[in-house]
């Protein structure tokens, strides 16, 4: 049994698409994680009641139904928040989704946009994470082919950079900056290091 063999099977036991209230339906999608460490988590969707009626509408072929509700967690970032909360892990290898069978290519395992999004902030280096395309093939893709020209990457290359700007913004617009020569020097090195002209100027 592979790795995807035995995250299949940890999520799978997961998989049991009920209505929690009136307003919430769950565990329609799982999904299982493996850390950096290898460890498996895992992960079930939450979503607004109205999410089911839209499979029973979609599988008929009727009119769909708005959503309602205020709550939507997909299983993706369920398993992910599980991994951090119990090991503090943000770091992951792959990732496997899917609803009552497993991924079958084309879309039919990847994740939406804000478990893209999420799982590239949690960690930039889950760009070379794998999700399953196919189960049956173990055909996979990257997070980093999911996304190639992710907005972050020039702040995570920075390395910090950004927060020692805000925190130097702010201190100007608040009027926080000590009137001492040594501080203000300091300061201007901290801009000119950041390549911040504007706050140069200003200083």
């Amino acid at each position: 049994m592979d790795i995807w063999e035995k995250m299949y099977e940890e999520a799978k036991k997961l998989y049991d698409p009920h209505e929690v209230s009136p307003f919430v339906y769950a565990n329609h999608v799982v999904a299982a994680i493996e850390a950096e460490d290898g460890k498996i988590y895992t992960g079930f969707c939450f979503a607004p009641t109205a999410w089911g009626l839209l499979e029973v509408a979609d599988k008929i072929n009727e009119v769909a139904i708005n959503k309602c509700g205020v709550f939507h967690l997909c299983a993706e970032r369920a398993a992910a928040f599980n991994m951090y909360q119990y090991s503090g892990q943000t770091k992951m290898k792959r990732v496997l989704a899917f609803r009552d069978k497993p991924p079958y290519g084309g879309g039919s395992g990847m994740p939406c946009g804000a478990c893209r999004e999420f799982l590239m902030e949690l960690n930039p280096e889950n760009r070379h994470l794998e999700f399953m395309l196919d189960f049956e093939k173990r055909e996979t893709i990257t997070l980093g082919e999911l996304m190639p020209y992710w907005w972050g990457q020039e702040r995570t290359e920075n390395d910090g950079k950004w927060y020692e700007i805000l925190l130097l913004y702010v201190r100007i617009i608040y009027k926080a900056l000590p009137n001492n020569e040594s501080s203000k020097n300091q300061d201007v090195k901290i801009a000119k290091k950041v390549s911040c002209s504007n706050a140069i100027d200003i200083l």
